[in-house]
C-alpha cells in the first residue's frame, strides 16, 4: 500500500487475522457493525450472486432452522468457483452447537478469472484463509487440520 498505512483488519498479524477470520464474520454481524453488501453492489462490480432463496428444516431436536441462500450460478463466468451465500438471520449458526472436531488451515480457488473472484470474494467480506489463483480450469483445495494430522482435499 504505497502512500498509507495498513489500518484495522490489515494491520493485525497474520495469526491474529485467522483467528477472526475463523469466526466467519458472525461477531461483526452480531455486534452490527459487519458490512452488509447487496445484490446491486455485487452486480454494480460485475459479480452476479443469483436470486435468493427462503429455506428451512427441523433439526432432530426439533429445533426450526431457517436461512436464505442465493443460488448457485454453476453456469456464470465464475462457474464453480463463485460461492454461494447464506444468511441464517437471526437464528443461531449451526456450527454454534457443534464440537470443533477440525479446523479450515486454508483454502485455494482456482479460476481463469481470478479478478472477478477475489472482487466477489472482497464484496461479502472473505478476507483471510481464501487464496485465489489463475487457472485454465475451475477447482477447490483445502487444507484442513483434523486429529490425526492435516488433510488436503482437492476437487
Amino acid at each position: 500500500m504505497s502512500g498509507s498505512s495498513k489500518r484495522g483488519f490489515a494491520s493485525m498479524n497474520p495469526e491474529k487475522q485467522r483467528l477472526i477470520a475463523s469466526k466467519g464474520g458472525r461477531e461483526a454481524h452480531r455486534q452490527g457493525t459487519a458490512h452488509e453488501f447487496t445484490s446491486e453492489e455485487a452486480r454494480a462490480a460485475g459479480i452476479d450472486f443469483g436470486d435468493v432463496s427462503a429455506m428451512s428444516r427441523r433439526r432432530p431436536d426439533g429445533v426450526l432452522l431457517e436461512w436464505e441462500l442465493t443460488q448457485p450460478q454453476l453456469d456464470g463466468p465464475l462457474g464453480r468457483a463463485l460461492p454461494f451465500m447464506i444468511d441464517w438471520g437471526d437464528a443461531a449458526h449451526p456450527t454454534d452447537t457443534l464440537r470443533p472436531a477440525v479446523r479450515l488451515l486454508g483454502l485455494d480457488v482456482f479460476t481463469p478469472d481470478a479478478k472477478r473472484l477475489r472482487t466477489a470474494l472482497d464484496i461479502v467480506g472473505v478476507v483471510s484463509d481464501v487464496e485465489v489463483h489463475g487457472s485454465d480450469a475451475t477447482g477447490l483445495q483445502a487444507r484442513i487440520e483434523a486429529s490425526k494430522g492435516d488433510v488436503t482435499l482437492s476437487s
